[in-house]
């Protein structure tokens, strides 16, 4: 018998990878936003009064 349960093991890799893909999928998302509201005009701020 192994020590440990592998199946432990596995639930808490599979975790992990789904935090790091969470956490990465995020940053891309908030860089395209970022990106997005840099690339609008700057007529709409502007045309404020």
């Amino acid at each position: 018998m192994e020590r440990g349960i592998p199946q432990m093991k596995i639930l808490r890799i599979t975790l992990r990878i789904a935090m790091v893909l969470l956490a990465l999928a995020t940053t891309i998302g908030a860089l395209d936003a970022a990106r997005a509201e840099a690339a609008s005009p700057p007529r709409a701020t502007t045309s404020q009064p």
